[in-house]
């Protein structure tokens, strides 16, 4: 079964997604982003699975059914990693980190799709957080892509920068693979989305809808940014 393609996360995902729309033989590809976003905030709304049920229940311009997507690239893991405490206990990686790895990849394994993670390139400081996704990854069977294994240009942030999302994309799809990765991406077309980031072919009700629920936009356009995680794990010890 050909590939039909849901990424969600934060702005890795983003920039996964516009790029990968530039490689042909992607599509149908649906994307939900959340800038800043954590695990236990997906796993916490139980996101992904809302959208993957959106869009299954979706049709297009004729009446037809869209189809739901059958693989889910995860891109999740700058915010635990970049903004992980010098004293972070065990207990901390257990509740913010491990539990819900464990518990975003239940809700995506419970909706049918098979899953691929990628972490995102290396943080100018990181501690344990990369190494426990990587771990419970692993222990689950789950296609791991991890970024940091190259060397991507990211900005002080820790986000990619300049070619570095053309790069990741396009070896992100040969390793998958995906699309016709053999197809080499003009530097010129590198930053070129369709507007917002959605798929022609989808309905504009799909993201109408989806702009009334407080806050989360689905299918490709950026989220309003419902989390500020500068002191994610800080802020979450304080509060215990």
């Amino acid at each position: 079964m050909a590939p039909r393609t849901l990424i969600i996360g934060d702005e890795i995902a983003q920039s996964i997604d516009d790029q990968l729309r530039q490689i042909p033989g992607t599509l149908p590809l649906w994307a939900d982003v959340w800038p800043g976003s954590v695990a236990e905030a997906w796993a916490g709304e139980a996101r992904a699975p809302e959208t993957i049920a959106q869009i299954a229940g979706s049709v297009d311009a004729t009446g037809a059914p869209i189809g739901a997507p059958n693989q889910v690239i995860v891109a999740l893991g700058r915010s635990e990693i970049a903004h992980e405490p010098a004293d972070v206990t065990t207990a901390d990686l257990n509740r913010y980190v491990r539990q819900p790895v464990n518990d975003l990849l239940d809700q995506l394994q419970k909706s049918g799709v098979s899953v691929v993670w990628v972490l995102p390139p290396r943080q100018a400081k990181e501690r344990k957080a990369r190494d426990v996704m990587r771990t419970e990854l692993v222990r689950r069977g789950v296609r791991m892509f991890d970024a940091s294994l190259r060397s991507y240009p990211v900005d002080a942030q820790g986000l990619l920068t300049d070619t570095g999302p053309r790069r990741l994309a396009v070896d992100l799809a040969r390793w998958l693979p995906l699309g016709n990765p053999g197809v080499q991406i003009a530097p010129s077309q590198a930053g070129a989305t369709t507007p917002g980031g959605l798929v022609t072919n989808l309905p504009q009700t799909i993201s109408d809808a989806a702009a009334s629920t407080g806050g989360k936009v689905f299918l490709g356009v950026v989220g309003l940014g419902v989390v500020g995680l500068g002191a994610y794990y800080l802020s979450k010890r304080r509060s215990m």
